[in-house]
Parts: C-alpha cells; sequence; structure tokens
C-alpha cells in the first residue's frame, strides 16, 4: 500500500474516464520541467493522490489548481495528509477498505 504525504496532492471531483496522463499533464503544464508526476493513484468515488516528490511543488499546485474547471468539473487539490491508502480509519461505520486503482 502507497503512503502519501506532504509531497502529495489529493486531487477530487475528477470527472469519469479521465487518464493518468490527463492528471500528469494538467500538473506538468504549469510548472514545465520544475515539476514531475512521480505517481497517479486512481481511487473508486472519483479521486487520485498524485505524488509530486518535492513538498514545495504540491503545496504550488494546490495554490494554481485548486477549484479549477477540469473537463467539466471543479476540481478539489489539496495536499495529501498523510496515513496509508485503503486503511481503515475506523469510527463509527468503519473504513472503506478495499480500494483498487483505475486501470
Amino acid at each position: 500500500m502507497t503512503r502519501h504525504g506532504p509531497t502529495a496532492c489529493y486531487v477530487a471531483n475528477l470527472p469519469d474516464g479521465v487518464k493518468r496522463s490527463e492528471i500528469e499533464d494538467l500538473f506538468e503544464s504549469y510548472k514545465g520541467s520544475n515539476c514531475r508526476v512521480e505517481d497517479v493513484s486512481f481511487k473508486r468515488g472519483g479521486y487520485c493522490f498524485v505524488e509530486l516528490g518535492v513538498e514545495q511543488h504540491a503545496q504550488e499546485s494546490v495554490d494554481k489548481l485548486d477549484r479549477m474547471m477540469f473537463h467539466g468539473n471543479v476540481i478539489t487539490v489539496q495536499i495529501s495528509h498523510g496515513g496509508q491508502a485503503g486503511a481503515n480509519r475506523g469510527g463509527a461505520g468503519g473504513g472503506r477498505g478495499g480500494v483498487s486503482e483505475r486501470p
């Protein structure tokens, strides 16, 4: 399982059928060669995590891309708060285990 932290962004409200290459292009387009997307992990429910590898690039992504229109949806881009993908967070009703990546 992947651990996400301050070098990763949580991206929500993605349109159905969005491709990894489109997410990479979105993040890399505003920074050019200074920003490299290391990984994109899609999750059920229209969100993904984008690993940038550098905390400053992640924060700049939030500043530039949060609330942006992307393929007809206003997306949310936030710094990942860490934790383990697919982990049971506990609390009333339990977690949402069994989350898998999109093909």
